[in-house]
């Protein structure tokens, strides 16, 4: 669900939908813990304390590792996949142990940097979908 100034992400879940697609939304839990819940055009959401929309009942849960693709919001990315985010962790915490889900940044082209600094916790993205371009790492 997007947020604030990030590329908008309704169009594409109704379309997932649409397309009979499983869609999980994620769900921050305190203290610093995200699970994925299922989603579906009747699913009633509510802003968090952090104001994104997230279910209001927690449906089923996914296993990181039973999804195929993760598309994560981000504030800016470089040309070797590191992305900088809200600067939380959850993303980096949910996803440390994944291997299957490819995980996927939808940001505007102009959030694009020469260079963000990583640390050993920072999960790559495997590509980024801008309005211009898809990039895969």
């Amino acid at each position: 669900m997007s947020y604030a100034s990030e590329l908008p992400t309704q169009a594409l879940i109704n379309m997932m939908l649409r397309d009979k697609k499983h869609c999980y939304i994620p769900v921050v839990q305190a203290p610093h813990k995200m699970i994925f819940v299922e989603y579906n055009a009747s699913t009633a959401t509510q802003k968090n304390h952090f104001g994104i929309l997230e279910p209001k009942e927690h449906h089923p849960q996914a296993a990181i590792n039973k999804l195929d693709l993760i598309i994560l919001p981000l504030l800016a990315f470089d040309h070797h996949g590191n992305r900088l985010g809200a600067g939380k962790g959850f993303y980096d915490r949910a996803l440390a142990r994944a291997e299957n889900p490819f995980l996927l940044g939808l940001a505007y082209a102009s959030q694009e940097v020469e260079h963000i600094p990583n640390d050993v916790w920072d999960v790559r993205l495997d590509g980024v979908l801008t309005e211009k371009s898809l990039r895969i790492f």
